[in-house]
């Protein structure tokens, strides 16, 4: 059984490139080449050449990586490991085992995380649209039956992500736009976020089945909606004028809703019960006006 809950799902490695001298046959042509087509070992050797830089040119724009460079930077031993796991067809392989660097890195721990948070820095909007295929209703969601019972962390991401922006990026852009810098609530927003980005790009965490995910969404939320009609540094430091709404926040966070959350079994006795009491309190109120007592 896999370590990985079906909540978190992975994701598969890219497909394997076509080789290059297939897809230049026209359609109906034979496979085997004829007399006047045969290839020599050269032009051979020149095909599997360009079909490399094809594949390398293509990973390297999936990879969101300024060129191969950043790969060839590292010794084999540092990216082995990482770039197997991309798919990547052995001719690629070899070529990059060739073109790195003969000795290791200082520190090969260091290098291997500094290249995997390279590699999976793939657009945002691209993995939480992964995540939405795989959106799953649970008997078990823990805020069921509550305020934040209805998810809202992939519409949230999907506009955090816009435009290419991570998840810090979105945090530094909103915190100057409000002229919020300096205010201690705007730091836990930027924790959210920076949070859910690792959880998206780094752990694989389906965000859209995350409850946890949910909880941190909610809450960086709930932060922008009290933040709102904060244009300047005085809406939210002069306590007489503030525009923040920091009571907001509780609305939108999951730990308030889990606080508030009704369980209908177990209320309703004690709703029937307090009835019964208010009723026997309103008859004895009345009985003692009939009789002049003094009801105070």
């Amino acid at each position: 059984m896999s370590g990985r809950s079906s909540r978190r799902g992975g994701r598969g490695a890219g497909a394997t490139a076509t080789p290059r001298n297939q897809a230049r046959r026209p359609k109906g042509h034979a496979l085997t080449p004829g007399a006047d087509e045969r290839t020599t070992p050269v032009d051979s050797q020149r095909d599997a050449a360009e079909a490399v830089q094809d594949e390398l040119a293509r990973f390297v724009e999936q990879q969101n990586l300024q060129d191969v460079n950043e790969l060839t930077g590292f010794s084999w031993s540092d990216i082995k490991e990482l770039v197997q796991q991309t798919g990547l067809s052995l001719g690629s392989q070899r070529w990059l085992r060739q073109a790195c660097r003969s000795e290791p890195q200082t520190s090969t721990q260091g290098a291997q995380e500094l290249l995997r948070s390279r590699l999976r820095l793939r657009s945002r909007v691209e993995l939480l649209d992964q995540c939405l295929a795989d959106y799953e209703e649970y008997g078990d969601w823990p805020f069921r039956g509550t305020a934040a019972s209805e998810r809202m962390a992939s519409e949230y991401l999907a506009g955090v992500f816009r435009g290419g922006r991570t998840g810090d990026e979105h945090a530094e852009y909103y915190t100057a736009e409000k002229a919020l810098g300096g205010c201690k609530a705007m730091e836990t927003h930027k924790l959210c976020l920076h949070v859910l980005d690792l959880m998206l790009t780094v752990d694989e965490v389906n965000v859209c089945n995350s409850a946890a995910a949910e909880a941190l969404a909610r809450y960086a939320y709930g932060l922008e909606v009290a933040t709102e009609q904060v244009t300047c540094k005085g809406d939210w430091t002069d306590a007489k004028k503030s525009k923040a709404k920091w009571g907001l926040v509780r609305r939108y966070n999951t730990m308030d809703a889990l606080r508030t959350r009704r369980i209908a079994k177990a209320d309703e006795p004690v709703r029937k019960e307090l009835e019964r009491e208010t009723q026997q309190q309103k008859f004895l109120f009345l009985k003692m006006q009939d009789r002049g007592a003094p009801t105070c």
